[in-house]
């Protein structure tokens, strides 16, 4: 595959399809599943966060991770997903919303 490749690769997966935006490959950026390429759904959002961003995530003990990105971490919150880039905490919507702008966002890098 060339580096410039667009490609999305979607298996299953939970509530949410497991989607791995293989373009950005060697960057590790996808929704995290329950297995696969990148990190889980069960990794502690804190080290993952710390790992991709350099701060870890200022997390409750129900966070679970979502999805990562070069230099981002998106956290589910009960209903609401939080994005976390190592400096601010925002409030990015509900799971669908979070997954739509993603995926409308890799697939036009």
């Amino acid at each position: 595959m060339r580096p410039s490749a667009k490609v999305l690769a979607v298996g299953e997966g939970g509530e949410v399809a497991h989607v791995l935006a293989v373009h950005r490959w060697p960057v590790v950026t996808g929704t995290c599943g329950f297995a696969g390429p990148t990190p889980t759904t069960g990794d502690d959002p804190a080290v993952v966060a710390e790992r991709v961003t350099g701060r870890p995530w200022p997390r409750t003990d129900e966070d679970e991770l979502f999805a990562v990105t070069g230099d981002t971490v998106w956290v589910r919150r009960g209903a609401r997903v939080m994005r976390w880039d190592g400096r601010t905490e925002r409030h990015d919507g509900t799971a669908n919303q979070v997954l739509a702008s993603l995926l409308l966002d890799w697939s036009s890098r």
